[in-house]
């Protein structure tokens, strides 16, 4: 069931960052039980008119009977402008909820909200000391803790955008396996330095030059793979053992964010553990890769894998070069 005294049935939420709104958004959702529906709409997918439509349907179409319907409208301020949904304010049904989001860096940058809806607003950290306490927060969020140095090391190359150290940590924990990140991660992982392993690596891969991702590949089972422990992989076996786990892997979660069917997008996230602005990232490779050469990639990945669960089947290295041609 649905807590309604906790949840708004019209809600403007704004906050600094996009990591901050997902937390606040999955906040709110915890309260909604697994009959629900919850349904996303973001204005880039579509035009601000067939978007307004489409909710203006869903709005007309609410039930009394029905499941709970929770509409969730990223970043469309005309929806505010929109006569339907302004009608909707005052009384709106029982079984749906309307939740307007924005992403902006003050309370004063929301639209005005219409009378009848509620007004939230998620702040950042204020300050260096608070901003360092978030950092290490949202590491443990991601299942590491940070050396005292690391978070110095961080900021000073991604600077003070939250979105961007959200996406960092994210990927540091994914690749410090003791479970701490320490300076030298940093150093090896964010920034410049990371063009030189796997982020070089899917780049060229992305722009279709497949021969110069050879290249990478090459280089680093001489020169060592700075991905994770600190330290390097190196020779030719171990190496492309390892970019072809990330490269799998990386594959499958871009997949997961670019599928059409909201739910079952929902599903592949939460089952991949893709959280908040690192998302941003792997749509933004999604959009670049494009929908009919994901397919193809998501089915070349799958292919791998069963190459490389197959007794008998290629060494790393070579299957890693046939994924790759695979996607070129």
């Amino acid at each position: 069931m649905i807590a309604k005294s906790r949840l708004p049935p019209v809600l403007v939420l704004g906050a600094a960052a996009r990591c901050l709104l997902e937390d606040s958004l999955a906040e709110l959702l915890r309260e909604v039980s697994d009959g629900a529906e919850v349904r996303r709409y973001f204005e880039r997918d579509k035009d601000k008119e067939k978007l307004c439509a489409e909710v203006r349907s869903e709005l007309s179409a609410a039930s009394l009977f029905g499941a709970h319907r929770i509409l969730i409208v990223h970043d469309c301020k005309e929806l505010l402008k929109d006569d339907r949904v302004r009608e909707f304010m005052p009384k709106p049904s029982a079984r749906t909820f309307l939740w307007l989001v924005f992403v902006g860096a003050e309370r004063d940058a929301l639209p005005q909200a219409p009378a009848g809806a509620e007004v939230r607003f998620q702040e950042g950290p204020r300050g260096e000391v608070e901003l360092r306490r978030w950092m290490e927060a949202r590491g443990r969020r991601h299942g590491c803790s940070l050396d005292p140095e690391a978070d110095a090391a961080l900021l000073k190359r991604t600077g003070f955008d939250l979105d961007v150290i959200d996406a960092e940590l994210e990927k540091l924990s994914l690749y410090c396996t003791e479970g701490v990140i320490r300076a030298e991660h940093v150093e090896a992982l964010t920034g410049r330095a990371a063009e030189q392993t796997f982020d070089r690596f899917w780049s060229l891969l992305k722009l279709g030059r497949s021969g110069e991702a050879l290249a990478v590949k090459a280089r680093a089972a001489v020169e060592g793979l700075r991905m994770f422990r600190g330290g390097c992989t190196f020779g030719e076996s171990e190496t492309s053992a390892t970019l072809l786990f990330l490269l799998v892997s990386r594959i499958r979660k871009v997949a997961a964010v670019a599928a059409s069917e909201e739910r079952l997008r929902e599903a592949a996230t939460k089952a991949l553990q893709i959280h908040g602005s690192f998302a941003h990232f792997l749509r933004q490779d999604a959009r670049e890769i494009g929908g009919r050469r994901m397919e193809s990639w998501l089915n070349a990945a799958l292919a791998a894998e069963i190459r490389q669960r197959t007794t008998g089947g290629p060494p790393p290295e070579l299957n890693l070069e046939f994924l790759i041609m695979d996607l070129a």
